[in-house]
C-alpha cells in the first residue's frame, strides 16, 4: 500500500486504531458491526426509502417503551436493523443495504452495500 494511503488510512481509523485489527473486519455486514457496538450510541447515515439521506443518532439494546409481545416478524431476515432514535425517542428500522456510514467511539465504518469497506 502506497505511503499516502497508509496515512488516509489512519487518519479516517482515528487514534488507538491498529492496521491488522482493523483488516480483520473488511466485508463484515453492517449488522455485525453494529452488534459488536452494543448498547454504545453511535451516528448513522443511510439513504431512506424516499431516496433521501438521513443522520440519525441511535443505539441498540434500549428497553424503554417494550411491551415484551415482540414483532411478529424478524427484522433481520428482510436486511433490517432496529435502532433507537435518539433524537426523536422511537424505535426505527433501517434497511441494512443503505446504510453508507456509522461513527462510534470516534471511529468511522464505511459501507458499501452492506458490507464494511473502511
Amino acid at each position: 500500500m502506497p505511503d499516502s494511503a497508509m496515512l488516509h488510512l489512519k487518519k479516517r481509523l482515528g487514534e488507538g486504531w491498529s492496521l491488522p485489527f482493523f483488516f480483520v473486519y473488511l466485508g463484515m455486514e453492517v449488522n455485525k458491526v453494529i452488534e459488536l457496538l452494543g448498547d454504545k450510541i453511535f451516528t448513522v447515515s443511510f439513504t431512506k426509502k424516499d431516496g433521501s439521506i438521513r443522520l440519525m443518532n441511535a443505539r441498540r439494546g434500549v428497553t424503554k417503551g417494550v411491551k415484551g409481545v415482540g414483532m411478529s416478524y424478524d427484522p433481520s431476515k428482510k436486511g433490517l436493523v432496529v435502532v433507537f432514535d435518539m433524537q426523536k425517542e422511537a424505535f426505527r428500522m433501517i434497511n441494512a443495504n443503505t446504510i453508507h456510514e456509522i461513527k462510534a467511539d470516534k471511529k468511522i465504518y464505511v459501507f458499501k452495500d452492506g458490507e464494511l469497506v473502511l
